[in-house]
């Protein structure tokens, strides 16, 4: 909902421009030429600027907006969360003495297998890299053999390339984490993530970033130039993938849909007459697990059209508000197939002391923030007017300028909203003085107690039978607790005798 509130605000500023443009060539150019052309180079350099901008701001905010929620979901302290781990069905290691330290116990062969893994994934993604080339070679030899369809081809070609390496590496990814040996879901989820996203990133713009910054220098542009041929082919492949990404959208709530229909219908047929409808809890025991893949799916479908808006939209200025239909989508499509047809999933930490938040998508977004930046300010003054006609050394010396003002911008914004605000800094602390309150009074009252050998008379209720680990060693000796206490009772447990 936030990255939707936040698109709308990027729409606006997009068609400010274009308004602009409107009023100075009229409504048919500034949709023709403008949305759909590559003319105007004016009001593309003031759209690029506008999206660095829109970036920075949106990941900035979007930090603030985390950890406020956070704070006040009661999450955002990883010493004081009760949920444990879920382990890895996957893993296959030994758990061993650590050579450093003998008391602490470490996976066998984990270094050795991320190693290998991300030399793997290194070789993987260089062979993606070479076959972009390698084709776009190739089309520029068919154009100067004569044939005018080879560079159309070619983006119809690099549309279908993407999807299939795309279909290759899900799997491929897949045996590349197992090399990890990852302890707990939490890391394998991580890792596989962040190894699908940045692939599917390298083989998505991979292509764009062959027309816009080397082709003009180690192959003939084609006739319209590699500026004109580059709006061309982000027609062509952003339309594609987002029919592609619809589908992705909507197949499992079509497929889990058709297979209760036709267990139904199956179940119906063996008994020789129609059943009655499933019970509540019937037909939770038949929903699907929502898996770390899952979960990876629906992350990749929310960023990918952001950065195809970000990186590379000043190429199509109205590519903004078809990435807001899907993300409308996307949204509700995951909620109906979440509380419909999905099992809840099992709850997983959002802090912990290597992770904070929204974990490694964060880290996503930043890259993908630092990215935006270069790609604007490359596509500005390497092949938008009047920039593209200079030498370049002042290419080189105004993208240098544009960086260093980019990263002003970041600094600025970083001072004037910063990451965790006074009011989640006050909360904190508030929390933080509660915790140590009770502690204190759970301590004097314990001591109390084991003197008097009275629980009841001190603390208004009766003594578990079976005292928590936590709570017999607060009993025995309250002096040596030297951490926070988590006390925890039923929802039947009466407070009201209690000193506390």
């Amino acid at each position: 909902a936030y990255l939707f509130k936040a698109m709308v605000i990027f729409i606006l500023g997009t068609l400010g421009i274009t308004c602009w443009v409107w009023a100075e060539h009229g409504l048919y150019n500034a949709i023709r030429q403008y949305l759909l052309g590559s003319a105007y180079h004016s009001a593309r350099i003031a759209l690029a600027m506008w999206t660095i901008v829109w970036t920075e701001v949106f990941i900035v905010t979007l930090k603030a907006h985390v950890a406020r929620r956070m704070n006040q979901w009661g999450c955002d302290s990883p010493d004081f969360s009760t949920v444990k781990a879920q382990e890895n069905p996957r893993f296959h290691g030994k758990l061993q003495p650590s050579e450093v330290d003998g008391n602490l116990l470490e996976v066998s062969g984990q270094a050795a297998g991320r190693r290998r893994a991300s030399l793997l994934t290194a070789l993987f993604v260089s062979f993606v890299v070479c076959c972009v080339a390698g084709l776009y070679a190739f089309f520029a030899h068919l154009d100067r053999q004569g044939f005018d369809w080879a560079y159309g081809m070619a983006s119809c070609v690099v549309s279908g390339q993407i999807k299939l390496f795309k279909q290759i590496w899900k799997t491929y990814s897949q045996k590349l984490v197992d090399l990890e040996n990852h302890q707990d879901l939490e890391g394998y989820t991580d890792s596989r993530g962040f190894k699908v996203i940045v692939f599917q990133f390298i083989n998505a713009f991979a292509s764009f970033g062959y027309v816009a910054f080397a082709m003009p220098w180690l192959d003939h542009c084609p006739p319209e130039g590699c500026w004109g041929y580059l709006c061309h082919q982000m027609v062509i492949v952003f339309a594609t993938f987002l029919a592609f990404a619809l589908c992705d959208i909507v197949e499992p709530v079509a497929v889990i849909t058709y297979r209760t229909w036709w267990r139904e219908q199956r179940a119906s047929s063996r008994q020789g007459h129609e059943l009655q409808k499933l019970s509540y809890f019937e037909r939770q025991g038949k929903m699907l697990t929502y898996t770390c893949d899952s979960l990876i799916e629906d992350w990749c479908q929310i960023i990918m059209p952001l950065a195809y808006v970000v990186m590379f939209g000043i190429t199509m200025p109205g590519c903004g508000v078809l990435a807001l239909l899907c993300f409308g989508l996307q949204m509700r499509v995951d909620a109906f197939k979440l509380t419909r047809f999905m099992r809840r999933p099992y709850p997983s930490k959002l802090m912990t002391k290597t992770r904070g938040g929204l974990g490694v998508w964060m880290r996503v977004l930043e890259v993908l923030c630092v990215f935006t930046t270069l790609s604007n300010i490359g596509l500005v003054v390497f092949s938008l007017d009047p920039f593209a006609s200079w030498s370049v050394k002042h290419q080189l010396i105004l993208f240098g300028a544009l960086g260093l003002g980019t990263n002003g911008l970041k600094v600025l914004l970083g001072c004037l909203c910063p990451e965790v605000g006074g009011d989640v800094l006050l909360a904190r602390e508030r929390h933080a003085y509660q915790r140590r309150k009770l502690q204190h009074v759970l301590v004097q009252n314990a001591a109390v107690a084991r003197e008097s050998k009275s629980f009841k008379e001190y603390f208004g209720f009766e003594s578990p039978t079976r005292p928590s680990r936590s709570l017999r060693k607060l009993l025995e000796a309250p002096e040596k607790v030297a951490h926070p206490v988590l006390f925890r009772a039923s929802s039947k447990t009466s407070f009201s005798g209690s000193p506390v």
